[in-house]
């Protein structure tokens, strides 16, 4: 359990929480009043007794309490050694809650600019396995507060994966405070794997509050996959309070593939406020293929919760092929979801005409647990000769499961073949 106090580490004292099983714990005392690392207020307290350890004893003007600081750090290494038995003590509690209140403890003792000289010495002493995490906290700390220093320390200081996820936290930081500077920043730094790992934070912190200023980012970034999915992500964020501003930059990207998923995103993204608007441009903005379909079945799957005569009367009205018929089927699927009765009135409409045997079929396979009767009549009104007898099939494989007796009556009536009842009647019925 953590509890509050004052606790005198060789000389120094902090004014914070402790561990029961040794946080911060007291090595000698040396005042009634001691001083807490907090109440230096002018000076960088930790870089202070770094600089001055080896050559500072008392000095003539400080205060008592300063004396007392500077005699007991008068080893260069002091700091470091309070840093370590505290991070010790963190690593030895078996609770985690305690450990990372041990290790918030300890971070809360230091000031901003404290901060560099502590990440140097958690750099270049034994590591811990907390210790990461105290930085980690630190440079996250210190990246809200200055991130253009937080951004050089690292750059000048870290390697690696470690290197990569600080300039991530100073991208999330930094583009709270001041987008502008961080999109300058990002341009600058080393490495294209750093710019493009980075350019992918921004775009995605900045475009959440700035979509705009986020779009001029997506053409910095590498072709390929990470560039369409930023641009699609600043497509939809932009589409929710300007669908226009949005449409007209997505249209104006040069790279199509960038363009039809910044399109396509902001297609899925106005279904939700005008499914109308949506699913037009879905068919006039977007090229005929995956990313369309894709597209404009997000829109109609969104559209049939809230109106779907309407979502199927617009699908039933685009022209025959694979998007009307994939479009068509999940429209029956998701409306007899909610209304099995008024979705078969509407599928008696088209049911007979040219391509709507998807939508029949899709009502017949709702249908089939609970109504196989109904299911097998609706099967007859299958225009086309495959499609129709795969779903007698279905329907006879789901029927004997589940009422062997009614099934096998229908099998011995229905159309299917010899060869195709025997087997399902073959079929294990369980």
């Amino acid at each position: 359990m953590l509890r509050g106090k004052k606790i005198a580490l060789g000389g120094l004292v902090l004014a914070g929480v402790g561990l029961c099983a040794g946080l911060l714990v007291s090595s000698r005392s040396h005042s009634r009043h001691p001083v807490s690392i907090a109440s230096f207020s002018k000076k960088p307290v930790v870089t202070e007794i770094l600089d001055q350890a080896s050559s500072v004893s008392e000095p003539q003007n400080a205060s008592s309490e300063l004396k007392i600081a500077a005699t007991e750090l008068s080893q260069r290494r002091a700091f470091g050694r309070w840093l370590d038995k505290n991070l010790l003590a963190v690593d030895a509690s078996p609770d985690l809650n305690e450990r990372v209140q041990g290790l918030h403890a300890i971070a809360s003792q230091l000031g901003l600019s404290d901060i560099p000289a502590t990440l140097a010495l958690l750099k270049e002493s034994k590591p811990h396995s907390s210790g990461a995490e105290l930085a980690s906290l630190l440079l996250n700390r210190w990246a809200t507060n200055n991130p253009a220093a937080s951004a050089r320390w690292i750059s000048q200081n870290l390697n690696g994966s470690l290197r990569l996820e600080a300039l991530n936290g100073v991208a999330r930081a930094w583009s709270a405070s001041d987008s502008v500077a961080a999109i300058e920043w990002v341009k600058h730094l080393e490495t294209p794997a750093e710019r493009t790992s980075v350019l992918t934070t921004l775009v995605y912190e900045v475009a959440r509050t700035d979509p705009a200023g986020a779009s001029v980012l997506v053409p910095e970034m590498p072709t390929g996959n990470s560039r369409e999915e930023m641009a699609a992500r600043v497509a939809a964020e932009w589409t929710a309070t300007s669908p226009a501003k949005a449409l007209a930059w997505a249209t104006g990207m040069p790279d199509e593939n960038v363009r039809d998923r910044a399109v396509a995103a902001i297609a899925t993204t106005l279904a939700d406020i005008d499914p109308i608007s949506a699913g037009t441009i879905a068919i006039q903005s977007l090229p005929p293929g995956k990313t369309q379909n894709d597209a404009v079945l997000s829109v109609v799957q969104t559209w049939v919760q809230s109106e779907p005569e309407k979502a199927a009367n617009w699908v039933a009205a685009f022209p025959e092929g694979l998007l009307r018929d994939t479009a068509l089927e999940a429209v029956v699927k998701l409306w007899a979801d909610q209304d099995l009765t008024t979705v078969g009135a509407w599928v008696t409409t088209i049911a007979g005409t040219s391509g709507a045997d998807n939508a029949v079929a899709a009502y017949a396979q709702k249908l089939a647990l609970e109504f196989p009767e109904t299911a097998a009549r609706w099967i007859q009104e299958i225009k086309s000769d495959t499609l129709r007898e795969q779903q007698m099939e279905n329907l006879g494989e789901l029927w004997l499961r589940n009422d062997a007796t009614a099934a096998k009556a229908w099998l011995a009536s229905s159309s299917l073949s010899d060869a195709v009842k025997s087997r399902l009647r073959g079929s294990p019925v369980e």
